[in-house]
């Protein structure tokens, strides 16, 4: 009978609602029903997968947060805190009590405590849980695996192998994103730096209290279990090809992303080449109403858990819809007839593109109205990869025109999406950094899918790597890397790249009319990366489970951030 670590009480205790005990004793009697290898792919497909992603359309559950649905929207602290993003809320004219810029106010302002926004309540952080609870059910599959291939059961091999492949990339996965999330970037010269997360690679219960791995320790175990799983892959007769399961290509595709950021550019080079089977959709041929971060889409690799925009970067208006009794229809025949009268209002959504980032497209760049729109009140430019069916028309950021969706497709993580321009990306910039010219073909094996005109590429150097970022940024804006790199690119040995975050600040006000409106304060400023913010670049581990582990887990100082403006206690407790 095997049962979680230690570790796994200090998640338990970080926010799930059942004991350890009753969880413990349920989880071992689950594993005692494990018989035959489809019993362990199904504990995978059941338990070691995130959910299988879905979309928040906008007006959804604004001011829940916390509800199920809510508690598996992971990845959504990445996204509101680097330089891609602003805060956006409209004067509204119907009130919610709580808005989404609200509720998250504390990630967008790297506050010491990120996870308390403006309303005083805190976000409950379900990444931390999540990810080691699942962590612990992949340990056990491992462990299982070889039991059950002594038993010589006729037809598992298959099985067995693909899910040994799919567990062990689910892994690395799963501690690349909580390194990236909790830890310190990787960095070349300094991989011993303390501040990475715990390593727990076995199902046995050790008493000990956890503290941090290095960053250099869970970066070696990353790189070690995509090259088991890929071992995994490649005893099978017949590899499945679907993008919502872990494959050899998906393993490639990590594995090229983890070797640029440790800056182990041939390595990234050479699983980048083995990849194939996959493209470049053109956004010429692209119609501005359908979807493009689709799981059906031939750039689409791997993908895994919510696509979560419109929670973040939802519309400013909403479709209200009211009832009444035709009262001139009852007095004259006595019959009830409802009128149904549907009105469109202005409402207080929260985040859009941040004045910067939109300065980077113009009508050159097919990238403008197939990843972007404008909201329907304040003509904010916003992120609509994915068009999820809306019941308010938005705009052509290119034509002005109404659009409306069509809502093609299954759509793609906003957090997990491995996709072949990141690899032609990862590519380019490694043989930029190592000075091959080869990167230029390599860019413009992507940029010719996504301009009208090829602009001027640079030949090579800096401006070269410049180059290449700056497309990194366009090409995978919103998909969860802009705040990854901005790390690694701080801690970059070859071409290092520093840069401070300002964000621009709101709160709830009432102007002289008496209408409530969103007002804006002033700034919070991010310091570039550095031994006095370092700390403000990463979310703290939950202190629930610091204060489990006895000292023996600790997080940084969250020095380096700065804002002119301060929110009087009496107004935020009305907020």
């Amino acid at each position: 009978m095997k049962k979680y670590s230690i570790l796994w009480f200090a998640v338990l205790l970080c926010g799930l609602s059942t004991s350890c005990k009753d969880f413990l004793n349920e989880y071992s009697q689950n594993l005692a029903y494990i018989e035959t290898a489809s019993d362990l792919e199904e504990l995978l497909l059941g338990s070691g997968y995130q959910d299988p992603a879905m979309t928040i359309c906008p007006g959804a559950a604004i001011a829940t947060f916390g509800n199920k649905t809510q508690n598996r929207d992971f990845m959504t602290c990445i996204h509101l805190m680097d330089d891609d993003i602003k805060e956006a809320p409209a004067p509204v004219a119907k009130e919610y009590k709580t808005r989404s810029w609200q509720i998250v106010a504390g990630y967008y302002r790297w506050a010491d405590d990120p996870a308390i926004g403006l309303t005083g309540i805190a976000v409950q952080d379900y990444i931390w849980a999540d990810f080691y609870r699942r962590i612990a059910v992949l340990n056990s599959i491992i462990s299982a695996i070889p039991e059950q291939r002594s038993k010589h059961k006729f037809g598992e091999e298959e099985t067995l192998n693909q899910v040994g492949g799919e567990t062990y990339f689910l892994r690395a996965w799963y501690y690349f994103m909580l390194t990236n999330i909790y830890g310190a970037p990787y960095d070349k010269s300094n991989p011993n730096a303390t501040w990475g997360v715990p390593l727990k690679l076995s199902e046995e219960v050790i008493d000990i209290y956890y503290s941090r791995n290095t960053v250099g320790e869970v970066y070696a175990s990353i790189e070690a279990d995509l090259k088991k799983a890929i071992e995994f892959f490649k005893l099978l007769s017949s590899p499945r090809k679907n993008a919502q399961h872990g494959s050899i290509d998906a393993c490639y595709a990590l594995l090229s992303r983890v070797y640029l950021y440790m800056e182990r550019y041939e390595d990234c080079i050479e699983v980048a080449n083995k990849i194939e089977g996959y493209g470049v959709k053109s956004l010429s041929s692209l119609p501005v109403t359908e979807s493009f971060a689709t799981l059906e889409s031939v750039e689409t690799i791997f993908s895994h858990g919510p696509h979560e925009a419109y929670w973040i970067f939802g519309d400013d208006a909403e479709l209200e819809i009211s009832s009444r009794i035709d009262i001139d229809h009852l007095l004259a025949t006595g019959e009830i007839v409802m009128i149904t009268t549907r009105t469109v209002k202005q409402n207080g959504w929260s985040y859009a593109c941040s004045p910067e980032f939109e300065g980077l497209f113009d009508e050159n760049d097919y990238r403008l109205n197939r990843f972007f729109s404008r909201t329907r009140y304040a003509k904010n430019l916003v992120p609509r990869k994915y068009k999820s069916k809306i019941s308010i028309s938005e705009y052509d950021p290119v034509s002005m025109d109404t659009v409306v969706y069509a809502n093609t497709g299954t759509p793609a993580s906003t957090g997990g999406w491995l996709r072949y321009p990141e690899i032609l990306l990862n590519k380019a910039e490694a043989q930029a950094c190592l000075g091959q010219s080869e990167a230029v073909s390599t860019l413009r094996s992507l940029m010719q899918y996504r301009y009208k005109k090829m602009p001027t590429i640079p030949s090579g150097g800096k401006e070269l790597v410049d180059f290449v970022r700056l497309e990194r940024r366009k090409e995978l804006c919103y998909e969860g890397h802009r705040w990854f790199d901005l790390r690694r690119y701080a801690v970059n040995n070859t071409y290092p790249c520093k840069r401070a975050i300002e964000h621009v600040c709101y709160q709830i006000a009432t102007d002289a009319g008496g209408s409530v409106i969103a007002e804006k304060v002033g700034e919070t400023t991010l310091e570039e990366y550095n031994d006095n913010s370092f700390g403000s670049w990463m979310i703290p581990i939950p202190q629930s489970v610091i204060e489990f582990c006895d000292g023996n887990m600790k997080n940084p100082v969250r020095g380096g951030v700065t804002a002119n403006f301060v929110i009087e206690k009496e107004e935020e407790e009305t907020l």
